[in-house]
């Protein structure tokens, strides 16, 4: 009997442990210092989505100035450590549409512009090749870059 209710606490001590670190937290539980820096930043963001994520706090919102969905990612200290911002293709330039056409041979892509505090922005395109979707990161200019998401 003791092995039995030993063995279900190990388990649902083990199931509430795991559970924590995608737990999503409501407005009013993000810190305060988040939130501040958040507005700073983001006066007409309107109301953000708050989610905390393995030590990360992210904010989803609609940018009303450009109309795009941006994520932002903040650490516990209100520090921005990136964003991702759904970027429209017709912004970016002729240049750069046609080296990605050339380079991946389509022209069938999505981008995300990602933006990093004291780093070069990058782009992050869904590139759909023959019916199968690959992720590459490049610069700017369109070269590919190495890059690890959530950094």
């Amino acid at each position: 009997m003791k092995k039995t209710f030993f063995s279900l606490f190990l388990v649902l001590s083990g199931a509430v442990l795991f559970a924590q670190p995608n737990r999503q937290i409501r407005n009013q539980n993000t810190p305060k210092s988040v939130q501040d820096a958040f507005t700073r930043a983001h006066p007409n963001a309107g109301n953000a989505q708050w989610s905390q994520r393995n030590g990360q706090w992210h904010a989803t919102y609609n940018d009303k100035t450009n109309n795009r969905n941006v994520d932002d990612y903040y650490d516990n200290r209100g520090k921005n450590i990136y964003s991702r911002v759904e970027w429209d293709r017709k912004n970016l330039s002729s240049d750069y549409d046609k080296r990605i056409t050339s380079r991946y041979h389509t022209t069938n892509y999505r981008v995300t512009r990602i933006e990093r505090p004291n780093n070069p922005s990058l782009f992050e395109l869904i590139l759909n090749i023959g019916g199968n979707n690959r992720t590459v990161y490049t610069d700017e200019r369109g070269n590919q870059v190495r890059y690890t998401p959530g950094r």
